[in-house]
């Protein structure tokens, strides 16, 4: 699963350390965790390339299975 996680720094730095083992169970447990840091100057370019290319590199095929027609296979 991707999973994405804004950082900042709050002011109760019980806050922080919530978000860092998160973080680490989360990616412990297989999940891919990206995480957007608020104070980071490059992080609007971050959250863009993540929309724009590994969202739509990652993402599955979607499933759509073909639905039998219901009155053709009742009068066959």
């Amino acid at each position: 699963m991707n999973i994405l996680v804004y950082k900042d720094e709050w002011a109760y730095s019980v806050v922080n350390l919530f978000v860092e083992n998160s973080v680490y169970f989360l990616r412990k447990k297989g999940h891919n965790v990206t995480i957007i840091d608020a104070n980071n100057s490059d992080a609007i370019n971050i959250l863009l390339n993540i929309f724009n290319i590994e969202f739509i590199a990652t993402s599955p095929a979607p499933l759509i299975a073909p639905i039998p027609n219901i009155t053709t296979s009742l009068l066959s």
